[in-house]
């Protein structure tokens, strides 16, 4: 749930041109959301097990589009500071 109201904040932020604010957390939370998916796959959460890599189907599939968002952050190039 975090992980959606988060990922809400920064479209709104990058729909507003507060492209600090906006791409930034995007691009953190996309690295972190593959970062965790890649983790709770392989060597698994603690106290968890490794869960299995295709189910469900939409974990694969935000892993395209947290990829698809990072790529963008590097093609656009956002500013460090807003102007």
């Amino acid at each position: 749930m975090s992980n959606g109201l988060a990922a809400f904040a920064s479209a709104v932020g990058i729909y507003h041109n507060l492209k600090l604010f906006g791409w930034w957390l995007g691009v953190f939370l996309s690295i972190g959301a593959f970062v965790g998916f890649i983790v709770s796959r392989t060597i698994g959460m603690p106290g968890m097990e490794p869960e299995p890599w295709l189910e469900p189907i939409n974990g694969p599939i935000s892993l395209i589009s947290e990829a698809i968002f990072v790529g963008l952050f590097l093609v656009m190039k956002p500013p460090v500071h807003d102007s």
